[in-house]
């Protein structure tokens, strides 16, 4: 995905499928695939963040580009 991204300037990779204390609570979410709402807005957040070309630093997620 990094490679795909790196072909297209101004692109933000964030990988949330890691090891991180969203992951690691089983209580974030309602099934194995579908996470709570906070988590969701949580998500959303750190991602509006970075379309706005500010990413966070936080354990959420790793930066995988830029």
């Amino acid at each position: 995905m990094a490679e795909i991204a790196r072909a297209r300037p101004g692109t933000v990779v964030m990988d949330f499928l890691r090891a991180s204390p969203i992951t690691r609570e089983p209580t974030h979410y309602w099934d194995p695939m579908h996470d709570r709402d906070a988590i969701a807005e949580r998500i959303m957040a750190h991602l509006a963040r970075a379309a706005d070309g500010a990413p966070d630093a936080s354990e959420d997620f790793a930066s995988l580009l830029p």
